[in-house]
């Protein structure tokens, strides 16, 4: 699988591959259970973050909140290893296939995540990653509306936000991530607002993902502007004016 990982699996293909390193899918021999394993390049400070984290999502029933079940991690041959459930489709990959869905079922999906976000908060953690790709089905044949949230070894303490500059995906990043405003779980609250509203949709993002400028011109528009006492607080608002009835911010 990555050179000199040996261990008693049966590989069976991989499922994503990026920087940080390569994910597939397997058969643990031991157990006869598929699941997926994650190979780290290397072993950092960010993968013992990222353990801690999945060790204190642990607190909570993994199917009953709605969240990706962590298995276990271990290190090989100086390569590190994270093992979780196999997951059916990514809603990204639901909309890659030109579907959408109806109020009806937007609800059902809706609540569950509320459910995830809620079992979050209880043990003082924010996913800030909130994306189609980070929200699975679960048997998308079988449990077509039953989904999951995934990533959350991403998470990070309520308390800790203030010390990040930027966080959230563009075309999901909350208006106060954008201008540089205080941040709380309510950045999420956005994110999957925005998820909801592209799963109606289908056919095209709801915000642009491309431009953290264009995304922001669009809710302007669509949503109206900010406050100016959130314009004047923000720290990244270097400049703000009307031009021809639009407003410009420049941050």
């Amino acid at each position: 699988l990555t050179g000199d990982l040996k261990l008693n699996i049966y590989f069976i293909c991989i499922m994503g591959e990026g920087g940080y390193g390569v994910v597939a899918r397997i058969v643990n021999i031991d157990t006869e259970e598929v699941v997926a394993l994650k190979v780290m390049k290397e072993f950092n400070e960010d993968n013992e973050a990222e353990v801690e984290c999945l060790c204190k999502l642990r607190q909570l029933d993994a199917d009953k909140h709605k969240l990706g079940k962590f298995i276990e991690h271990f290190e090989y041959k100086d390569q590190f290893c994270l093992t979780f459930e196999i997951l059916d489709l990514s809603l990204r990959d639901f909309l890659s296939m030109g579907q959408s869905l109806h109020v009806t079922d937007l609800r059902v999906v809706a609540g569950q995540m509320l459910v995830a976000l809620e079992a979050l908060k209880s043990i003082g953690l924010v996913p800030t990653d909130i994306k189609p790709d980070n929200i699975m089905f679960v048997h998308h044949r079988s449990e077509a509306l039953k989904v999951k949230l995934i990533d959350c070894d991403c998470a990070t303490e309520v308390s800790e936000l203030a010390e990040f500059d930027t966080i959230q995906a563009v075309g999901y990043r909350a208006p106060e991530v954008i201008l540089g405003l205080p941040m709380t779980e309510a950045v999420d609250m956005w994110a999957l607002g925005a998820v909801l509203a592209t799963l109606f949709i289908g056919d095209r993002n709801f915000y642009p993902t491309g431009s953290v400028y264009e995304q922001l011109r669009i809710i302007v528009h669509m949503q109206g502007q900010p406050k100016d006492h959130l314009l004047k607080a923000g720290q990244k608002v270097r400049h703000a004016w009307l031009r021809g009835g639009d407003l410009m911010i420049f941050i």
